[in-house]
């Protein structure tokens, strides 16, 4: 008789990961945002931030067409996670 092997978990939950999916959730949650829109438009922004080397809140708000005050704060949480920066000046 042949008998799998039981594979081992990957245990992703540290304080890191916890801090992170914590502030995801409630981003998407305060947002009203399902989490495949969200990703949708974090990817759409650090594309464009890559890009150009900075993303200006104005810029964002015509590559993602959702309502402005949604935007603002998807826009604050990115520079707050250092994953875009804004221009100087």
């Amino acid at each position: 008789m042949y008998h799998r092997r039981r594979t081992l978990r990957l245990n992703l939950v540290t304080s890191i990961y916890l801090m992170f999916f914590s502030c995801f959730i409630q981003l998407c949650s305060s947002l009203r945002l399902l989490p495949h829109d969200y990703q949708s438009y974090k990817s759409t922004l650090i594309k464009e931030y890559e890009k150009q080397g900075s993303l200006r809140l104005a810029q964002a708000r015509s590559l993602i067409r959702i309502d402005v005050n949604k935007t603002r704060k998807m826009y604050n949480f990115f520079v707050e996670q250092g994953w875009v920066k804004q221009p100087d000046g």
